[in-house]
């Protein structure tokens, strides 16, 4: 099988809205639907969330992440590229 890299967005994707501080990161409501499709992805693909969060707030995404039971490779944060062979963003392609 020939797995994707698959760059996965969080803020708008993974939870609704745009999360800047800390208590938004936190409770963040998620959205379940395009969790449960970036799981059912992790099994036989890798998959990158990426974020423009600063690099300063990981642990507390590191955390909702957890809380929220979204599987994931990698977690790229800040103003980085990131490449992939799909990506999943709001403002780009719907799940």
């Amino acid at each position: 099988m020939n797995k994707k890299l698959i760059a996965m967005d969080l803020d708008g994707t993974l939870c609704k809205g745009d999360c800047w501080t800390e208590e938004e990161m936190l409770f963040a409501e998620p959205i379940q639907k395009n969790i449960d499709k970036n799981n059912k992805l992790y099994l036989t693909n890798h998959i990158i969330i990426y974020t423009a969060r600063p690099d300063w707030y990981r642990a507390e995404t590191v955390y909702w992440l957890s809380k929220n039971k979204v599987r994931y490779h990698a977690l790229v944060m800040g103003d980085r590229k990131v490449g992939a062979d799909i990506y999943y963003d709001d403002k780009a392609k719907n799940l």
